[in-house]
């Protein structure tokens, strides 16, 4: 197929890439002390990566485009699920050459899950009801509720190295994983989006 530009543009790949520009901004604004506002990012990130999967199947697409909406969202996911929780949990914690270990060891976990699934993907062994290993998207769901925990009730202390070995682990551990439909991913968009906005409302009172 011949393109004037390199790649496919498609809905659901705008989305995705929507995703990951969420992702890379929540970066740049840890990186310069919002942490708060990257961590409303990461909530971002993982609502966009919830239905472009299912935008995709809404359009007819040829092998091509299926095959680059595939590579497309790994790598997206290792920007928004793998490096901008961590760089979060380095702009708000004291680390020690244990802690990065960890963190290495988690995006690593990320990195070859993502690889993985594609593998299954290509290979058509690709199960439609369930994940094997745990979704490196699960991050978006479980990171903000301990870090918000963390950061704001002075005796909740949650050790974030420990926290990205179990994840990590997690990741590469082949568990069947049952596979969310596209109402309950509205309805943990909805909670995402419910939680920012009683965050907002708490912190502006």
């Amino acid at each position: 197929m011949k393109n004037k530009i390199i790649g496919f543009y498609r809905p659901c790949d705008l989305l995705t890439m929507t995703g990951t520009t969420i992702a890379i901004i929540g970066i740049f604004l840890s990186i310069n002390g919002y942490c708060l506002y990257a961590i409303f990012c990461l909530i971002f990130a993982g609502i966009c990566d919830a239905f472009d999967g299912k935008l995709a199947s809404l359009h007819k697409s040829d092998k091509s485009q299926k095959t680059y909406g595939i590579e497309l969202d790994s790598l997206s996911d290792i920007v928004s699920f793998g490096i901008l929780p961590i760089v979060i949990a380095i702009c708000t914690t004291e680390c020690n050459f244990i802690t990065y270990l960890a963190f290495i060891f988690y995006i690593l976990c990320g990195l070859v899950r993502l690889s993985y699934y594609n593998v299954l993907s290509h290979t058509k062994k690709e199960n439609n009801n369930h994940f094997i290993g745990v979704p490196i998207t699960s991050v978006a769901i479980f990171f903000p509720v301990i870090w918000l925990a963390s950061y704001y009730i002075e005796w909740i202390q949650f050790n974030f190295t420990i926290f990205f070995l179990i994840l990590g682990i997690l990741y590469i551990v082949p568990i069947k994983i049952e596979k969310l439909d596209t109402q309950e991913k509205t309805v943990l968009s909805l909670i995402g989006i419910v939680f920012i906005i009683v965050i907002l409302l708490i912190i502006c009172v």
